[in-house]
């Protein structure tokens, strides 16, 4: 969603329950932003929005608490997921040129990161 600066995904869930071990397909669809988190090297998820959740074959009575807090649990559970940690010796060779990472850009293409000298972050 380059518009927005913002990634979207859709994946597909499959629900075990614990007790009974009943078992539930469904879907999710949600958008995010990115940052960086320098300490640890890694772009994490942000502002996390849950767009569509599913859950297949849930109880008539149980569905309404699912669509209720089911995507809020979700958007929770899913802030500040890390989806990709530089390689340590990447974060060093940049450190060691004197860059750092600078703005995130979601494009049609693909990602931009932007690299800047150290102390114009």
């Amino acid at each position: 969603l380059p518009a927005s600066n913002r990634l979207a995904t859709a994946f597909d869930l499959v629900a075990t329950e614990r007790i009974a071990r009943s078992r539930f397909t469904g879907g999710l669809d949600l958008d995010y932003g990115l940052r960086f988190e320098p300490q640890q090297g890694a772009i994490r998820m942000a502002d996390v929005r849950v767009n569509r959740l599913q859950i297949d074959q849930v109880p008539r009575a149980q569905q309404s608490l699912v669509s209720q807090y089911a995507p809020r649990l979700a958007e929770q559970l899913l802030a500040d997921l890390v989806i990709y940690r530089f390689p340590p010796e990447h974060l060093a060779l940049a450190r060691n040129l004197g860059l750092v990472v600078g703005a995130l850009q979601v494009l049609p293409e693909g990602l931009s990161i932007e690299m800047l000298p150290q102390g114009m972050r």
